[in-house]
């Protein structure tokens, strides 16, 4: 397997409810359960306080999301606590299926949680420390949502390894669009196993969604969209339907599992769900959107790699959205189009998107969410549909490159200057405490 393709497989991965509570979660039980190997006639209730501290993004995005929808639990303290009750094993599953007795003890330990932001942190970290009868447990978690890089009980170190690293820099070397085409072209089979149970088990994010939220969503009113339009509306709304259904239960905090892009799981489902609504309108939902959603998934993979997991720009809109369109004008095109037609193509919807709706903030995750994926997604799809027919937004002033590819870089650039405004929106909006380790 290419480098790069398992690059993109490293940031696929499945997850319950949104990525970075369960990351916390994760990371609680990590330092729990090491507590308790060392010391086995520990109980659930000697633990006596849980401190966990993350980069400002993973907390400005655990604050308002549902932990577990069921049993009325949200929010970064309720997945601390939660963790304690969790398997470490189970990865970012960990608040799958979780008992009544579970929630109840999770509910009653969340006073004994505090969670608090990092401000010199600049990249994914979580920092879980549990303490228990004058003992205590650390775990850190580095790089990515379930990477867990260090475990301590007591001061002794009992694991310890390097966050992940797979071909970054020659990936983020790129600056040909004919590379990422040529990539997704020739995809290994285990890569394009991968996408193709991504494509599965986000439409089933979909399918389990609508079940739970019925008429109350916002996917509903799309739902009756629909009924009134048809042409390329038609597919748009549906999309759209697919999406907000799948990214509301998310955000509510319902048991449903999707696959990530880039460690998010709603990016994962803005990289998959629209385009299987093409597919749906077109009847092609073989080989041709598998390579589709590849191109949307290292797409945005690579944005990510540029503006950073997470940062104060929303990753639906500038990440995945994206990705989107590249991979909607790929899988729009012509069978028989030669290269370079793909090139301009896929390069014109993706420079028509950036001067579009690059600056969409990330002001954390919850119901905000649903609008902004969608917003995204109509945004990307009509840019590929602009381009297919030769619509291209010039290069000059602005972030748009002639090259596609350095427009994408320049969307790094601004994400890297938003740093303030991120500090800002977590300091001022949120009302978080300002510590900071340097």
């Amino acid at each position: 397997m290419s480098s790069i393709a398992k690059l993109l497989e490293e940031g696929m991965e499945t997850s319950v409810v949104c990525t970075e509570p369960a990351a916390i979660g994760l990371a609680v039980s990590a330092a729990f359960d090491a507590l308790r190997k060392r010391i086995p006639d520990l109980h659930l209730e000697d633990v006596e306080e849980i401190k966990v501290e993350t980069d400002r993004d993973v907390y400005k995005n655990s604050l308002g999301v549902g932990v577990a929808y069921d049993h009325e639990l949200k929010g970064a303290k309720h997945a601390a606590a939660l963790g304690i009750f969790c398997d470490p094993r189970e990865s970012l599953h960990l608040f799958q299926n979780l008992t009544s007795e579970k929630a109840s003890g999770a509910r009653k330990l969340a006073p004994k949680a505090e969670v608090i932001p990092n401000y010199g942190w600049e990249e994914l970290h979580i920092e879980a420390k549990v303490m228990a009868r004058n003992h205590g447990g650390i775990a850190h978690i580095i790089g990515g949502h379930s990477n867990i890089s260090y475990i301590a009980v007591d001061g002794e170190v009992l694991f310890r390894q390097e966050a992940k690293d797979v071909a970054v820099s020659e990936f983020k070397s790129w600056d040909d669009l004919n590379l990422f085409i040529k990539e997704i072209e020739d995809l290994p089979p285990e890569a394009e196993r991968k996408i193709r149970e991504a494509i599965e088990v986000n439409y089933e994010a979909f399918i389990e969604a609508e079940r739970c939220i019925g008429e109350r969503g916002l996917g509903a009113l799309f739902k009756g969209l629909i009924k009134q339009d048809s042409s390329a509306q038609d597919c748009i709304n549906r999309a759209r339907e697919m999406l907000s259904m799948a990214v509301e239960a998310r955000m509510a905090g319902f048991n449903i599992k999707v696959m990530t892009c880039a460690g998010s799981g709603n990016m994962g489902l803005v990289a998959t769900l629209p385009l299987k609504a093409v597919a749906e309108r077109f009847g092609q939902d073989g080989e041709k959107l598998v390579r589709a959603v590849g191109l949307a998934q290292l797409i945005a993979t690579y944005v990510s790699e540029y503006s950073g997991k997470l940062s104060a720009l929303c990753g639906c809109s500038i990440k995945a959205g994206i990705g989107l369109t590249a991979g909607v004008a790929y899988y729009l095109l012509e069978e028989n189009s030669t290269r370079e037609q793909k090139v301009k193509t896929i390069g014109s919807a993706i420079n028509n998107l950036a001067a579009n709706i690059t600056g969409m903030i990330c002001d954390g995750a919850g119901l905000r969410c649903v609008l902004k994926a969608t917003t995204a997604t109509q945004a990307a799809m009509e840019s590929a549909l602009f381009a297919l027919e030769g619509v291209a937004i010039p290069a000059g002033a602005g972030i748009v490159d002639q090259n596609p590819v350095l427009t994408l870089r320049n969307i790094g650039k601004v994400s890297e200057g938003m740093v303030e405004t991120d500090r800002m929106l977590i300091k001022e909006i949120l009302g978080a405490p300002d510590r900071q380790s340097m």
